[in-house]
């Protein structure tokens, strides 16, 4: 989750960059400690029902998140995965 959370920094970065230079956001960058790059949120972004894992509830969740990731889910949802048989 915390991929989530960085994206609001990714996305400040970005648009200082757009208006006022990439020089700016990165001045910026450097002050306020944040690792900016390039590939954005795209290491978070890909979930894989293919990975490995020794654990079935972690491979349910991950194929369930894979699948459903375009919805709106509360913990509660997720928790009620974890319990179907």
């Amino acid at each position: 989750m915390a991929g989530g959370d960085s994206s609001w920094l990714d996305l400040g970065l970005f648009l200082i960059a757009r208006l006022a230079g990439v020089d700016a956001a990165m001045r910026l960058a450097r002050i306020y400690l944040i690792d900016w790059h390039h590939a954005g949120q795209q290491p978070f972004a890909r979930l894989s029902a293919s990975r490995q894992t020794d654990d079935a509830v972690i491979a349910k969740c991950q194929v369930w998140a894979a699948t459903h990731y375009h919805e709106p889910a509360s913990v509660a949802t997720i928790g009620h995965v974890t319990k179907e048989r």
